[in-house]
């Protein structure tokens, strides 16, 4: 059935020894990550309890950092339009007080990091 619980799904996952991360819970959807072995393993335990799940693979995580972010306001909109012009399609978003993550299609990691670093004036 498609009328499980965000906990339902936590506790299966939890039960078969499978990490997420990303977590985005809304009323109509449970968005999370795992790595590919674990999502492969999760794909086959939803079919065999008859959850309904979307798989996308193929994901990476790129990420900002920095202390002076905190009580920063654009740091977000920035990021997001140094993506948006490099045509790099955001998959979801977490943040904390000092780091953004972006989940992206792994074919455009590579753009997204060099997207990130030239938007955000970094030195080697």
């Amino acid at each position: 059935t498609s009328d499980v619980t965000a906990d339902e799904v936590f506790n299966l996952l939890a039960a078969n020894k499978l990490s997420v991360d990303f977590i985005n819970i809304s009323p109509d959807r449970i968005v999370f990550n795992l790595n590919r072995e674990q999502g492969e393993a999760a794909q086959a335990l939803f079919t065999k309890e008859k959850i309904k799940a979307k798989v996308v693979a193929d994901c990476a995580k790129v990420s900002v950092i920095g202390a002076g972010m905190l009580n920063t306001p654009g740091v977000t909109a920035k990021m997001v339009a140094a993506l948006s012009k490099q045509g790099i399609q955001i998959l979801q978003t977490t943040d904390s007080d000092t780091t953004i993550w972006v989940l992206v299609h792994g074919k455009d990691l590579p753009k997204a990091v060099n997207a990130l670093h030239d938007t955000f004036l970094l030195n080697d």
